[in-house]
């Protein structure tokens, strides 16, 4: 520098300040939208992708550290270490340096917590939030959330507690029992996360259902509420209506299986005994005998109608009658008459039937006909019987 002797001196505005404003920037974003992991995996990486947008020559880089964090943005699993724990700040961190293909990649270590919880399939949505930028040069683009599905590992059966029981028809309602059975692995209390309904189906039997030989409960037949199974193992009972009718029919079987109406994700399937067979006790019955106990036929008669009578004990409500046809044969049982066409022949098998239908005063009668043939012992004519 040269002055013009003594005569310049600095004044004024005495320093400059130069501001260059970089042309290179940078975008931060996850790897991929999506990802799974097992509830027993431990930890799950996440990764993010850094891509340098840079102009002009030279190496292509970060003059110092860029740090980010993920954050929860929404999803059904619960974080804090209740499903999953995020990673400390800072989550990912790309290190000042050289990045020659302009592009780097980091990973999110979220933390999986493997509880005995029957939950089915949760997900956790995830942001990113920078936490030491480089000026205002980076910004987040790409793909900016990401979901994290995690995959349930404990699941549950559920059945019948046994596969047969038995209910008189008077019992008005039968309970049958159901038992879950949690399969659990991992850590924590057992349990389940959200309610599990079932229903009882009909599958088949000899009883009629829909109110004619039973009811089934309404749905859902049996609830399994969310909370803590500490044994793993649970009771329900499923309560069918038993009709009391007052129908002479045997005792008949309701065969139930059962129908998953609400489940956990797909945790709970159908496993142990998943069949039961009910069978109602008729409390209905009937006897048989003839209407009188003797009878006179002249020997020419031809046939000779013997009386039987039909009386049906009924308990409960609605129409007496039979379910099903009866038959009963007559027998020879003594007497100083031959039978078999000698002195007189039974009537062919059945010798009587009571038809299935209503018996509205609860007996019936039906005729038996005797078959009568002529014969002379020392000009006297022999006696006869006939019996059911």
């Amino acid at each position: 520098m040269q002055n013009i002797g003594t005569q310049v001196s600095l004044g004024g505005t005495t320093a400059h300040t130069l501001t260059i404003t970089d042309n290179d920037t940078a975008t931060l974003g996850f790897t991929l939208g999506t990802s799974t992991a097992l509830e027993s995996v431990g930890t799950q990486n996440i990764g993010t992708t850094l891509t340098i947008n840079a102009i002009g020559t030279g190496t292509i880089g970060l003059a110092s550290n860029l740090t980010a964090n993920l954050t929860t943005t929404g999803g059904t699993a619960t974080g804090s270490g209740t499903d999953y724990t995020l990673p400390a700040s800072p989550a990912v961190t790309f290190l000042a340096g050289t990045y020659a293909t302009g592009t780097g990649t980091q990973n999110a270590a979220v933390t999986i917590v493997d509880d005995r919880q029957v939950e089915g399939s949760e997900t956790a949505q995830f942001g990113l939030a920078i936490v030491g930028n480089i000026g205002t040069q980076v910004s987040l683009g790409g793909t900016t959330s990401h979901t994290l599905t995690i995959t349930d590992n404990d699941t549950a059966t559920l059945g019948f507690t046994t596969g047969t029981s038995t209910a008189l028809e008077s019992v008005g309602t039968q309970n049958v029992g159901t038992t879950l059975t949690l399969n659990t692995i991992g850590t924590g209390t057992i349990g389940l996360a959200s309610n599990l309904t079932a229903n009882l189906t009909t599958t088949g039997g000899t009883a009629t259902g829909s109110g004619t030989d039973y009811t089934l409960p309404g749905s859902p037949a049996v609830t399994f509420a969310a909370g803590t199974y500490a044994t793993g193992t649970a009771t329900q009972n499923a309560a069918v209506t038993v009709i009391d009718d007052r129908l002479v029919e045997g005792d008949e079987t309701a065969a139930l299986g059962l129908a998953i109406v609400g489940n956990i994700g797909t945790q709970v399937s159908l496993g142990g005994t998943t069949a039961h067979t009910l069978t109602i006790t008729d409390n209905d019955t009937a006897t048989l005998g003839f209407t009188t106990g003797t009878s006179s036929a002249l020997e020419s008669a031809g046939t000779q109608n013997i009386g039987t009578t039909l009386t049906i004990n009924a308990i409960g409500t609605g129409t007496i009658g039979l379910a099903s046809n009866l038959t009963t044969n007559l027998t020879t049982t003594g007497g100083t008459a031959t039978g078999s066409g000698t002195d007189y022949s039974l009537p062919s098998s059945p010798a009587v039937t009571f038809l299935a239908g209503t018996y509205a005063t609860g007996t019936g009668t039906q005729n038996a006909a005797c078959h009568h043939h002529q014969r002379f012992v020392g000009g006297r004519l022999t006696r006869r019987r006939c019996w059911v």
